[in-house]
């Protein structure tokens, strides 16, 4: 495990959180590995300025093909990784946990008129839409690897570079990914 990948790791204080970190981490060697014809130990994953996993030069310089972008998140029981041969990909998958204060997440992060079409909606439902727009933003920002360093004006002038899909997960799950 690469440094950056250790202290990571040792950030994260449940044993849940810590399983399901080597858990992506081991899955997304293991597919790395296949499509680039490498063996997967030896691939050395490093991290971006705001968390993207990238592989490190010297492994992608060793490669018979061109390595594949790539993204990996996790929450509640789930991991997802998502890979594409050439463009940027980000994912982010969330549980809907009940006592997720969602609001105030919301009203930091999301547009006013998004906070309001959620909190129109009936209550049972303002989670699950809340957590459809945050994961789409996640995704959003991940493939860019740019995280919430993006200010409002980059993001509204870049949005038709970006392709969005809401995935169809277990139920008690949102997620997106997207594609830059």
């Amino acid at each position: 495990m690469a440094p950056e990948e250790k202290a990571r790791f040792e950030r994260l204080r449940r044993p849940d959180d810590r399983d399901r970190f080597l858990l992506g981490r081991a899955a997304l060697r293991l597919l790395l590995g296949a499509l680039c014809g490498v063996e997967p130990a030896g691939l050395e994953l490093l991290v971006g300025p705001h968390g993207k996993p990238r592989l490190a030069a010297v492994t992608a310089s060793q490669m018979p093909l061109r390595p594949p972008e790539f993204n990996v998140a996790h929450s509640g029981d789930l991991v997802l990784l998502g890979v594409h041969a050439t463009r940027p990909v980000g994912v982010d998958v969330e549980w809907h946990r009940p006592s997720l204060p969602w609001q105030q997440i919301a009203s930091r992060c999301l547009a006013s008129a998004v906070c309001q079409q959620i909190e129109a909606l009936p209550p049972p439902a303002r989670l699950p839409a809340f957590l459809r727009h945050w994961c789409r933003l996640e995704a959003e920002l991940k493939a860019r690897g740019t995280g919430f360093a993006t200010s409002p004006e980059q993001k509204k002038a870049s949005l038709s570079e970006v392709v969005l899909h809401d995935l169809r997960l277990p139920e008690g799950y949102s997620g997106a990914a997207a594609l830059v």
